[in-house]
């Protein structure tokens, strides 16, 4: 399963309604090394840093591209492809 690491910045309210969003997190198994907001200081003052590792899992395979449809119906009479029909049908 592939996985998403990065790094959040913003106030604990964003960072914690981004965490929620954002389902399935790859967590390490002893929870003293579970991700945790790093405040931040000088003029970021109030927001906080947050390092996630997100697991990206995927429902559905990606249709198949039929371009030899496509590049039949772009090619002329000489049999050079006419690129301006080959991206209108794309």
């Amino acid at each position: 399963m592939p996985e998403l690491e990065v790094w959040l910045i913003g106030t604990p309210n964003q960072l914690d309604a981004a965490i929620t969003a954002t389902g399935r997190h790859v967590l390490p198994a002893d929870p003293d090394d579970h991700p945790k907001q790093v405040p931040l200081s000088g003029e970021d003052r109030g927001r906080s840093r947050l390092y996630l590792r997100i697991a990206i899992t995927s429902d559905t395979t990606p249709p198949r591209r039929n371009t030899a449809a496509r590049r039949h119906a772009a090619t002329t009479d000489q049999g050079a492809i006419d690129l301006n029909a080959y991206r209108r049908s794309a």
